[in-house]
């Protein structure tokens, strides 16, 4: 049986571009993994992943800008 734990509301930030994503989990099993094959790990991992990429990529992006200006 699945079972929405949260509410889209209460699991979201609302910045502009966040996701939010369903993990086949209950409530203690969102952040604890057997294996690193856990389906569960692998969409956390591809989000922060994506998430940190998107950072750096902007960093580097107002870098140049500053050197542009300068």
């Amino acid at each position: 049986m699945k079972t929405l734990i949260v509410d889209k509301s209460s699991a979201t930030l609302g910045y502009a571009r966040e996701q939010s994503l369903l993990l086949n989990a209950d409530h203690r099993g969102v952040c604890k993994f057997d294996r690193q094959s856990d389906p569960n790990y692998q969409t956390l991992r591809k989000s922060f992943i994506t998430t940190i990429d998107l950072i750096l990529s902007e960093g580097r992006s107002e870098e140049h800008t500053s050197e542009l200006q300068s």
